[in-house]
């Protein structure tokens, strides 16, 4: 569910821009600090946090090194991104809900690092892949990727994207690999 940052505290007047922040994995954590300062900022922000057992590509998660669909699961992480925006706009509109008329549906922006970085960009190119596909996201109207690969995206997904867009990332050394345990920015 949704739950408010701060119980007891009236709501400021006014509607405010969203940002829909896809987990990267099972990463509330880190990106708590990111995602409380945007709030203090006057964002909505929201989020589906992901377990790491879901984690498409095998190899990379000790919780669970079996390989999996990683298509299947990038379309469904997508389409939950889609389904939370899509509640959230519901309650926008309810009327007595917390959320009724402080949701600027104008001013969506999708957000991300890491897998969520490749999550964001998904909402605003949208994805075609053997077992589905989905158009972009047209709510979306600008995209940030933090540290997120874009590898599972055809260069068709990518020219999808019409809306203002940013990806920031860690270079590639000289045997093309990223460096890896470090997504931190310096």
């Amino acid at each position: 569910g949704f739950d408010p940052a701060y119980a007891g505290v009236p709501a400021a007047s006014g509607a405010f821009p969203v940002v829909v922040a896809p987990d990267f994995l099972g990463g509330e954590q880190t990106n708590n600090k990111l995602l409380t300062h945007l709030v203090s900022q006057g964002y909505v922000v929201a989020s589906v946090f992901w377990s790491t057992t879901d984690y498409p590509f095998p190899g990379y998660c000790p919780k669970n090194p079996a390989p999996h669909d990683g298509a299947r699961v990038v379309v469904q992480r997508s389409q939950s991104d889609r389904l939370m925006l899509d509640r959230l706009l519901s309650r926008n509109a309810t009327s007595g809900d917390l959320l009724f008329g402080k949701v600027d549906a104008k001013k969506i922006a999708a957000v991300g690092f890491s897998f969520g970085g490749l999550d964001a960009l998904i909402l605003g190119s949208g994805i075609s892949t053997p077992n589905g596909s989905l158009p972009p996201d047209p709510r979306i109207k600008a995209i940030v990727s933090l540290d997120g690969s874009s590898n599972p995206l055809a260069e068709a997904d990518l020219k999808r994207i019409t809306v203002p867009y940013m990806v920031l990332g860690t270079p590639a050394g000289p045997d093309g690999r990223f460096p890896t345990g470090n997504h931190s920015a310096r």
